[in-house]
């Protein structure tokens, strides 16, 4: 039997997919296309290796994706993660960038962009994501972007402990110190 809380956030991913599959209908049809499909993965930063090959496959007939054939492709992406450890620690995927790139100049800067991810920990991909003047500091506004999908009153206590210095941002090394202060606590 499921827990009352692993149902709520089967619930929550089902309406985050409901939503994001609604934001794709530009046109209303209750159907998407794959360029439609593609985009909407797009915008919320989810990286899939053969997207295009694996959407074609999808589509019908018709070339259409319905609701249901969406969320049976997105349930196991991260597409529909909900949680906050979920959306910080996305899992990168380094060979799409290769698939995409046209040209030598291209494909050289993507394999040099993907070859600067892989040196990254995940806690400084996580960090980079929300930085998004890239001044190396979580301003409050850039951590309430990662926090959006968790209560006020908790965002603001985290917030709280990450900003040790008391300036108002958060940087890199405060960010990795109450993720492994959190690592920490969940072993115990």
């Amino acid at each position: 039997m499921l827990t009352i809380a692993r149902k709520r956030r089967e619930a929550e991913r089902h309406k985050k997919l409901d939503d994001a599959f609604q934001k794709a209908d530009i046109d209303g049809t209750g159907k998407l296309t794959k360029e439609q499909m593609i985009k909407c993965f797009e915008v919320n930063d989810v990286v899939l290796p053969n997207l295009e090959e694996d959407i074609a496959k999808l589509a019908g007939k018709d070339g259409l994706i319905t609701l249901s054939e969406f969320k049976k492709f997105t349930m196991p992406t991260d597409l529909c993660k909900i949680e906050f450890h979920d959306r910080v620690f996305q899992k990168v995927e380094y060979d799409k960038a290769e698939n995409t790139a046209t040209g030598p100049s291209a494909k050289k800067d993507s394999k040099a962009k993907a070859e600067a991810l892989k040196q990254m920990d995940r806690v400084e991909l996580a960090f980079r994501k929300f930085d998004a003047n890239r001044d190396g500091f979580l301003s409050r506004a850039e951590f309430d972007e990662m926090m959006k999908d968790v209560e006020k009153e908790q965002a603001d206590r985290i917030f709280r402990a990450c900003d040790q210095a008391g300036d108002g941002r958060v940087s890199l090394e405060e960010f990795r110190n109450v993720i492994q202060r959190g690592k920490t606590m969940m072993k115990n």
